[in-house]
């Protein structure tokens, strides 16, 4: 790759090259410029709110314990069908700790939007909220955090928190899990009557995301200055990898 490429005098071309190192590049919109949550919200479409309506057939008969999640500004747009314990949570209330990481001056706004359905039409009934956390080194590798808020109205998943660490690889990316795969710290919580309780109880846990961000470091400082031959990987790792891989 040119060396000029690099250089101040060429920032547009280096920004173009750069823009692929973002694994949200072409999702959502663009909300790094926001300062708040409600500026973001209303930067990324997101500013809605969702009610529950009664479903009636044809002949005026009502659907007994069966609901469509409608926005409340247009009923028209029917996100989903579901039951009667099902009580919306909106996205005001499911990306508040969002804003409080972003004022503790933890995370920046990335991105965020509605889902796109076919035809890329504006789907409601899925939304996204993305944060740029902080940056953190292994070894002589820069990881970039995000946290990433998802949340649903059409009764499928819910309320969504994901932290995701991302490596840079040339012009292509790896994911590094907190914990390893099976105790990625990732949240589920379903829109009910009880959502808000185990929101705030979320929140605690995401706004002490750091802490596992410093338990990686601290790891991969052991193996980096622990040493290790070449015949002892071969003699206690490869057998490990082979049996675990069957």
């Amino acid at each position: 790759m040119s060396k000029n490429l690099y250089s101040d005098n060429n920032q547009q071309s280096k920004d173009v090259v750069f823009k692929r190192f973002s694994m949200f590049d072409n999702a959502g919109l663009d909300i790094s410029g926001s300062s708040t949550l409600d500026e973001a919200l209303d930067g990324a479409g997101l500013n809605y709110t969702v009610k529950k309506s009664p479903i009636f057939l044809g002949n005026g008969v009502e659907i007994q314990d069966n609901f469509a999640t409608v926005l409340e500004n247009d009923e028209r747009h029917v996100l989903g069908i579901v039951g009667k314990q099902y009580v919306p949570v909106n996205n005001i209330d499911a990306f508040e700790v969002a804003g409080e990481l972003v004022d503790e001056g933890v995370a920046s706004y990335e991105v965020g939007g509605p889902s796109l359905g076919a035809k890329n039409c504006v789907d409601y009934s899925r939304s996204f909220l993305a944060l740029r956390g902080q940056d953190f080194y292994i070894g002589d590798d820069t990881f970039n955090s995000f946290i990433v808020f998802n949340n649903s109205f059409d009764g499928t998943t819910g309320v969504q928190y994901k932290v995701i660490c991302q490596r840079l690889v040339c012009l292509n990316g790896m994911v590094r899990m907190l914990g390893g795969k099976k105790s990625q710290l990732f949240i589920n919580i379903q829109h009910t009557k009880n959502a808000n309780d185990k929101i705030r109880k979320a929140h605690e846990i995401i706004l002490h995301h750091h802490d596992e961000l410093l338990k990686i470091q601290e790891e991969a400082d052991k193996f980096i200055n622990t040493p290790f031959s070449k015949a002892r990987f071969e003699n206690e790792i490869i057998p490990l990898i082979l049996k675990e891989k069957k």
